[in-house]
């Protein structure tokens, strides 16, 4: 009897035991995701420590354990060299290998055309989902073309992974559509142009219908396209959202839905955890942005490191050094002001004209005078002009040795550079078409129109614009001494445009001319390698380049009336800092009384100084400045961690001086710094 109590006992214990045993082993299993977006290229190792390549986010995965995803919100390729088209197999094959699960397609993915994306889907060993975007013919989803047995590429699919079924579908921004996209066409909710929750709801019904207990939708949409919506769909777990190049975490009103973005260029991965219930739904633990210094010490696969450097020497060969060295750098990107409290960003190639605008425009018309000479060509006397749209810039020229990669980050859309004859009335029509895009000092502040990419950057002509009536007038500067007005009103005098084959077909512009007579000159990066390999600054008594496009800046430039632009200025720039160590972040400091250490760009001149900021992170620059310029600023900063310790850390920054839009002149110029 004693010896049945005991085992009794022993039986109760044994199952207790078993019980909390079988418990604790349930409650620690768990779903990862992690999730990349607009990472515009950057999957290889690069020079900068802070971006998060290739081998991080597979070698993630597979620490991970199981079940975990990969998932990527589009625009994956556009804007490195490694989204040229003689990389496609190689990098397919490095996506591949890293482990992705799931992808939709950016509004970038498309810039090469279809035949190009068509040949980087059917390389994937993962599929590619989108589910409004059709056929314009057939009004079938387009990704269906590429289904396989083995890859479900489509609007949406099932996966089946350690016994848990995962719906995901995708959704991609209208604004995809393009010369290039004309076979298709891009939906959003009927009646309500720029939402998509009726469509997401579609989706997730159709999934949940056939089985799906979690259910996730990759999106290419962002907060200004209303991305936030989704969040109130029942039964829609987690959005990996993607195109503002924003980071956010943000959850629905009792925190069971949550939406991502990680930034752009691979400078933060989206990390999800979640437990998983005993009905094999999930539920939302611990959701994070990791930076590089939360991923370093990971342990890499080394097959994927391998196959990263392959490729890596592989895109260096190609797009390396070239001749020329650049003596300061030229914006091309946001340029950001600091108002009420609040950072603000323009951008001033969608603006207004650009030195980096003059740069290119004159390549492209050395190169059709080039042509002309190889071919023996005649034009006449007809004046010329050369038009390219500031939307199709993506990145500036850095100070120093100017690279193939360079080049790419700047223009990886690679258009062709082509020259045909068009009226001054086409002409006229098409430059006060692009400032009707105008923005400038005293409205940019208020204006809530989104910067436009049909802005024009321009050489051979000048303009005069007149803020109060939105008068334009333009003339000809490159048919003697004395500018010639262009007629708004005249069919029959001509000139001969030099411009890129997305400007002279884009529906926006609606250039009206014979297709029969049309130059092609090449393409423009190829044009851009030809020049940076030749051209070297001339004898010292010469203007050099930068002193050149300065001056070209004054002549083919774009005059508004009531500002000076020659008029000097003492600038003022606001400086914030972000000390990144994952949880150890405190917060976004502002560099409050730091000794800063700057250098000034300014009309082809270059000096270096130190100073001070005040109590409200304010430098204030004591030099003369005229027009645009940039400042590089370095400085030394206290860091205050959550902990309470303090550490010290150099951090950088540069920002961008232009008194026509207003930064660093009405409101200070905001300027991000980091280590």
């Amino acid at each position: 009897m004693k010896n049945q109590k005991i085992n009794s006992r022993f039986a109760i214990l044994f199952n207790l035991f078993l019980l909390v045993s079988l418990g604790l082993s349930a409650q620690g299993k768990q779903l990862s995701i992690y999730c990349t977006n607009d990472l515009h290229g950057h999957v290889l190792k690069e020079s900068r420590d802070s971006i998060i390549d290739i081998t991080y986010a597979a070698s993630l995965k597979k620490n991970a354990g199981s079940p975990t995803l990969l998932l990527d919100a589009g625009d994956l390729a556009y804007g490195m060299p490694i989204a040229a088209p003689g990389f496609l197999k190689d990098l397919a094959a490095l996506l591949n290998l890293a482990g992705y699960d799931a992808s939709t397609l950016g509004n970038h993915d498309f810039d090469g055309g279809l035949d190009e994306l068509g040949c980087r889907i059917r390389e994937s060993a993962f599929p590619y989902v989108s589910a409004n975007i059709k056929d314009v013919v057939t009004k079938k989803d387009y990704l269906d073309t590429f289904k396989t047995e083995k890859v479900p590429h489509g609007a949406s699919f099932i996966k089946q992974l350690d016994g848990l079924s995962i719906g995901i579908f995708g959704l991609t921004t209208i604004k995809s559509a393009c010369p290039k996209t004309e076979s298709l066409e891009f939906l959003c909710d009927d009646n309500n142009v720029g939402h998509y929750k009726e469509l997401a709801k579609v989706e997730v019904q159709r999934l949940k219908s056939k089985g799906a207990k979690i259910i996730i939708a990759i999106t290419h949409l962002g907060l200004p396209n209303n991305s936030q919506e989704l969040l109130e769909i029942p039964g829609l777990d987690i959005i990996v959202d993607g195109d503002s190049h924003e980071e956010y975490i943000r959850y629905n009103a009792d925190s069971t839905r949550v939406l991502i973005q990680t930034g752009t260029a691979a400078q933060k991965i989206g990390e999800i955890k979640c437990a998983i219930n005993p009905d094999k739904s999930i539920k939302l633990g611990k959701v994070r942005l990791l930076s590089f210094e939360d991923v370093r010490d990971i342990r890499i696969d080394p097959a994927i490191r391998e196959r990263e450097s392959v490729l890596r020497k592989k895109v260096n060969q190609m797009y390396g050094p070239l001749r020329y060295r650049m003596t300061e750098p030229l914006w091309g990107a946001s340029a950001s002001y600091f108002q009420n409290n609040q950072k603000k960003n323009v951008e001033p190639m969608r603006l207004t004209q650009t030195l980096l605008g003059k740069l290119w425009t004159y390549i492209m018309l050395d190169a059709w005078r080039i042509k002309l000479e190889k071919t023996h060509m005649e034009t006449g006397k007809e004046p010329w002009v050369v038009l390219k749209n500031g939307g199709s810039f993506r990145a500036g020229l850095p100070e120093g040795v100017v690279t193939g990669t360079d080049l790419f980050q700047m223009c990886p859309n690679n258009s062709d550079v082509v020259a045909v004859k068009i009226s001054h009335k086409t002409l006229y029509r098409l430059l006060a078409q692009s400032l009707n895009c105008l923005r400038i000092a005293d409205d940019i502040r208020t204006n809530t129109v989104k910067n436009s990419g049909t802005f024009l950057q321009w050489k051979g002509v000048n303009g005069t614009y007149n803020k109060t009536t939105s008068q334009s007038t333009f003339n000809f500067y490159n048919t003697g001494l004395s500018p010639v007005p262009i007629d708004p009103a005249s069919d029959k005098d001509s000139c001969m445009l030099i411009t890129t084959s997305y400007v002279l077909n884009d529906k926006t512009y609606q250039i009206d001319y014979n297709k029969h007579r049309v130059l092609t000159i090449g393409k423009e990066l190829d044009l851009m390698n030809i020049f940076f390999n030749e051209y070297y600054d001339p004898e010292p008594e010469l203007p050099s380049l930068m002193e050149w496009l300065y001056m070209n800046q004054r002549i083919n430039g774009l005059t508004v009336e009531g500002i000076d632009e020659e008029k000097k200025y003492k600038p003022s720039l606001h400086l914030e800092y972000i000390y990144d160590t994952g949880d150890k972040l405190k917060n976004a400091n502002r560099a409050v009384n730091c000794d800063v250490r700057y250098t000034i760009y300014n009309q082809g001149k270059k000096s270096s100084h130190f100073g001070n900021t005040d109590a409200s992170a304010t430098l204030t620059i004591p030099a003369d400045i005229v027009g645009v310029a940039v400042v590089t600023i370095e400085c030394d900063i206290e860091i205050q961690l959550r902990d309470g310790r303090k550490v010290y850390s150099t951090v950088r920054g540069e920002g961008y001086l232009d008194p026509l839009i207003g930064c660093g002149v009405k409101y200070p110029a905001f300027v991000k710094l980091k280590p």
